[in-house]
């Protein structure tokens, strides 16, 4: 993989007063997203009466993306240091390659993402593969909904309507 490219930003609006933030279009080219949690110095897990309920937004800036897309790209994804299990999907060491996004009308507001999700294509090391994810989506604090939905698999094809509630 090269190094990654990424197309300049076409910024049409930054209103500090309006807290608005709207964009064109952003590319990736080629990019290598890599996440790694680290055991050493995280002091010991305190144990909360509550949930963290922290904005992710907390000043309520408006984004407003027209066009995102990322092509040929690879996410990875290590919890811990231990080695995956071959040929298993594993959650705590995910590497995804070949990763093709065209998102359409990218919205933030408040803690609420929402967008058009034209097509998510994507590989698993284990060999799972999304071959084709399309669906209105809508992500926030309490659920994640994919409204008129298509997935298609290797193994499978989901249709019409998803949601997690959390």
């Amino acid at each position: 993989m090269k190094p990654s490219a990424l197309s300049r930003p076409n910024a049409r609006k930054i209103d500090w007063k309006t807290k608005w933030i709207d964009i064109a279009s952003i590319t990736f080219d080629e990019t290598k997203i890599i996440y790694e949690d680290y055991i050493g110095g995280k002091p010991k897990r305190v144990k909360l009466d509550t949930i963290d309920t922290t904005p992710f937004n907390p000043n309520h800036w408006r984004i407003t993306l027209d066009k995102f897309a990322m092509n040929n790209s690879q996410l990875l994804y290590n919890k811990d240091f231990g080695k995956p299990t071959p040929n298993v999907f594993d959650e705590e060491h995910l590497l995804l390659n070949n990763i093709n996004l065209d998102l359409e009308k990218l919205v933030i507001i408040d803690d609420t993402l929402t967008s058009k999700i034209h097509q998510l294509q994507a590989t698993d090391r284990c060999g799972f593969q999304i071959k084709d994810l399309q669906a209105n989506a809508k992500i926030s604090p309490i659920s994640s909904r994919l409204d008129n939905l298509l997935l298609v698999t290797n193994n499978s094809t989901i249709r019409d309507y998803y949601e997690m509630q959390y």
